[in-house]
């Protein structure tokens, strides 16, 4: 398996998208002694507007000059792949469509697609690489979403079997405004957590909802 992200691509698309969002947005950062500077990780942010991920490049970038790898929705472009981005199907988008024949070969083709972006997963936690996942699953402006055990699941999972340590770092973003010019924007980056932490997922949900302001 090979790496899908282009690092020079990567910096590319950071420095022109960074350089637009610190312009339109006064940023600013806290806890960022809280991201682990080497080794596999897993980061859960909140998830309000696409551009978070923009500013969550900005973030570890800053931070440590890490790179990151952010799990997308299967249907957006392929080119955000050389960014960083792998993708997962969710159900949901199957269910929309009213025909069952075209539904269940979606759902099929939606399985193999997230075996092989968990498979992904792996092979990143084995190279000592930045995970993101948002784990509401979606974009959630006003209010903090459920957030999916999937990924918790897996990476408690992959720990017991390879013995890999992976901490889960949760991230909290708050816009003042998300239309008004040089606005503040906030990231705050919260203490990391052991996979195995009892009841982690509504530990997670909570940081996440305080991190953010909600």
């Amino acid at each position: 398996m090979e790496l899908k992200r282009n690092d020079r691509f990567y910096n590319i698309a950071r420095k022109i998208a960074g350089d637009l969002a610190r312009v339109y947005h006064n940023i600013k950062y806290s806890g960022e002694e809280n991201i682990p500077k080497e080794g596999p990780v897993l980061f859960v942010p909140k998830h309000r507007f696409y551009r978070d991920i923009v500013l969550e490049a900005i973030l570890l970038h800053k931070a440590c000059n890490r790179f990151g790898n952010w799990m997308m929705a299967s249907y957006l472009p392929s080119i955000f792949e050389y960014c960083g981005a792998f993708k997962v199907a969710r159900g949901k988008e199957a269910m929309k469509v009213k025909d069952r024949k075209k539904r269940l070969r979606i759902v099929e083709e939606g399985k193999k697609i997230n075996e092989d972006a968990f498979k992904y997963v792996e092979f990143l936690y084995k190279k000592g690489e930045a995970v993101i996942v948002h784990p509401e699953g979606t974009r959630n402006k006003k209010k903090m979403g459920k957030i999916s055990n999937k990924i918790f699941e897996f990476t408690r999972n992959f720990e017991k079997y390879s013995g890999i340590k992976i901490p889960v770092v949760p991230i909290g973003i708050e816009y003042k405004s998300q239309g008004i010019p040089r606005s503040k924007v906030y990231l705050r980056v919260g203490k990391p957590l052991d996979v195995n932490t009892p009841k982690l997922e509504e530990i997670v949900e909570k940081e996440i909802k305080n991190l953010s302001n909600l």
